[in-house]
């Protein structure tokens, strides 16, 4: 799953495809617009709320504001709010993944290290996407 992330992140243009559907909601954050997207279909997935949750702790904690949201993915943006330490996000994230000791955290690390972008996986297939 780690893996799957660093990934992900290191080439988010794996997420794009030829077709898009955009569904406009004004909300008063970003995260709110989680609300209205149904999923936790499978028990592996996080639930609406959870993926609210953590959009908002991405946001107020480590300031990465939600930009998109995919069939298995969250996709944030590093505001100029962010810390330019990424340790306490990766340890956020290591929370919610596991799998601490694996060596693809120093990857996702050096990834976001350098880049704006921030990819998360909440469907338990978004693994998959990295193949």
């Amino acid at each position: 799953m780690v893996d799957a992330l660093a990934v992900l992140n290191r080439q988010p243009e794996r997420l794009f495809e030829t077709t898009h559907v955009v569904q406009r909601a004004q909300v008063p954050t970003p995260a709110d617009l989680l609300a209205s997207i149904p999923n936790g279909y499978f028990e592996g997935d996080w639930s609406p709320f959870a993926s609210h949750t953590v959009a908002r702790r991405m946001h107020d904690e480590h300031g990465y504001a939600l930009i998109g949201v995919g069939a298995s993915t969250l996709a944030f943006q590093r505001t100029a709010a962010a810390s330019p330490d990424p340790t306490a996000l990766i340890a956020d994230v290591q929370h919610l993944y596991g799998a601490a000791d694996s060596p693809a955290w120093d990857e996702v690390r050096d990834t976001v290290t350098d880049s704006p972008i921030l990819v998360l996986g909440y469907a338990e297939d978004f693994v998959e996407l990295a193949d």
